[in-house]
């Protein structure tokens, strides 16, 4: 509630901003996802990046998610705020949201693992060989 109040100016702005919290499996809308700065490409490293950086976290808080998004942006040459509107669509399914790292806290692992996973998917996904040659340029 704390991290919805900000956003809300009635009670019915609510229930579309903690939606997602509460929602198993969202559905990867392609053109929000689009409706980024990026191309498919662009947005399929990204979230392949966050993911495996994601993976490597040592633990599911706010900080280490911060860290690990920051090191992403920065090896893409990217500002935080380009790189997380993809992650807010991927994550909440929507471009706005709860503060996104917390969001993501609260998530939890798994299921944050699983909506990057997904919206990879749905662009197309990536090869082991395509991550590897993005992780070590």
């Amino acid at each position: 509630a704390a991290l919805a109040q900000p956003r809300i100016e009635r009670l019915g702005d609510v229930a579309p901003l903690v939606a997602f919290l509460f929602a198993g499996e969202i559905p990867v809308e392609l053109e929000r996802l689009r409706a980024t700065r990026f191309d498919d490409d662009a947005l399929r490293k990204l979230l392949a990046l966050v993911g495996a950086e994601l993976e490597a976290a040592a633990s599911w808080k706010h900080e280490p998610i911060l860290a690990a998004v920051k090191a992403v942006a920065q090896r893409l040459d990217l500002k935080l705020r380009d790189a997380v509107r993809p992650l807010y669509v991927a994550l909440t399914g929507s471009p706005t949201s709860l503060p996104l790292f917390d969001a993501m806290e609260l998530l939890g692992r798994d299921l944050c693992r699983e909506r990057l996973r997904r919206a990879l998917s749905a662009l197309g996904g990536v090869s082991e060989k395509q991550l590897k040659a993005w992780q070590s340029a």
